[in-house]
């Protein structure tokens, strides 16, 4: 966990990999454009679209070996569409937020970095 992260910390625009772009906003609001879904029928991540909600930064203990151990929860109407718990890792002054797409255990990270 980055030291002394908060979540003003968090605010601003992040680029995904393979793509797509999640702004959070200091009102505690997000936009999410274009999450990137895996799917496992064709072997290659696909285009989810659009969506928006609201997000929290939720600060835990640090995890012996585990990277990325804060939460971050994206709220949406469309969870399909990119919602759920995110994790932080990086520095206050360039965190990085990931989340696994589909079974964490075919590695399968997806990232964003601002």
């Amino acid at each position: 966990m980055p030291q002394g992260l908060a979540q003003q910390d968090m605010v601003g625009t992040y680029r995904g990999e393979p793509f797509g772009t999640l702004t959070l906003k200091a009102d505690g609001t997000y936009a999410l454009d274009d999450w990137a879904h895996y799917d496992d029928l064709k072997g290659k991540y696909q285009h989810s679209g659009a969506t928006d909600g609201v997000w929290k930064l939720a600060i835990s203990e640090h995890v012996e070996g585990m990277p990325y151990d804060t939460p971050l929860t994206l709220r949406s109407a469309d969870p399909s569409k990119g919602g759920g718990s995110f994790y932080v890792s990086g520095s206050r002054q360039k965190p990085r937020i990931a989340k696994y797409s589909g079974d964490p255990d075919e590695c399968r990270l997806y990232e964003f970095n601002r």
